[in-house]
């Protein structure tokens, strides 16, 4: 599907409301995958820890629940702890060269 912006209020483990924001959200054309990216445009990011957070949040989406999560992270740099599912700037020229 059409990758888009999504905010929102959502429950969390605590079942107390909380607002949560994803910088992509894009559901794959079979319907079994959801993306969800973090778009960070500074230095020093932790990767492990961007991912975490990325997937704790997507498990609290009510409509993710049919879907296999896929957390991507659109970096200015590489991290030092690469999580496997960083893109960064060079990648995206490549994918359209």
């Amino acid at each position: 599907g059409k990758a888009k912006r999504w905010w929102g209020s959502v429950l969390n483990d605590d079942k107390k409301p909380e607002q949560v924001e994803f910088d992509v959200v894009a559901e794959s054309l079979d319907k079994q995958y959801l993306l969800v990216g973090e778009c960070k445009w500074t230095t020093g990011e932790s990767g492990k820890q961007l991912t975490a957070e990325l997937l704790r949040k997507a498990n609290l989406l009510p409509f993710a629940k049919n879907y296999t999560i896929v957390p991507m992270l659109f970096l200015k740099s590489a991290s030092d702890d690469d999580a496997g599912n960083a893109l960064l700037p060079e990648d995206i020229v490549k994918l359209y060269c």
